[in-house]
């Protein structure tokens, strides 16, 4: 894994924007990917990205974009999380 972030232009895209980003997440190597993406479109990434458990994933606001990174969470180490329905 690199140190260098992936980096994808996806301004223009709109409609299938978030089967694209999943694509290029699943693909990718490096330890961080960024998208920038066009403003507007934080509820839809927080809808699909916001628990994902092997990316972290932040937003931020930048003048006529916004970009979305991701950086792959540690592999974990073998112990379970809590999870209710086997409490």
């Amino acid at each position: 894994m690199t140190n260098e972030p992936d980096i994808h232009d996806l301004r223009r895209v709109s409609c299938g924007l978030i089967p694209a980003m999943s694509q290029k997440l699943a693909e990718s190597t490096v330890g961080v990917v960024e998208f920038h993406i066009k403003q507007g479109m934080r509820t839809e990434l927080v809808a699909s990205f916001g628990t994902d458990p092997d990316w972290i994933f932040e937003l931020e606001s930048h003048i006529g974009m916004d970009m979305a990174r991701f950086t792959r969470r540690a592999p974990a180490d073998g112990a379970s999380d809590l999870n209710i329905v086997e409490y």
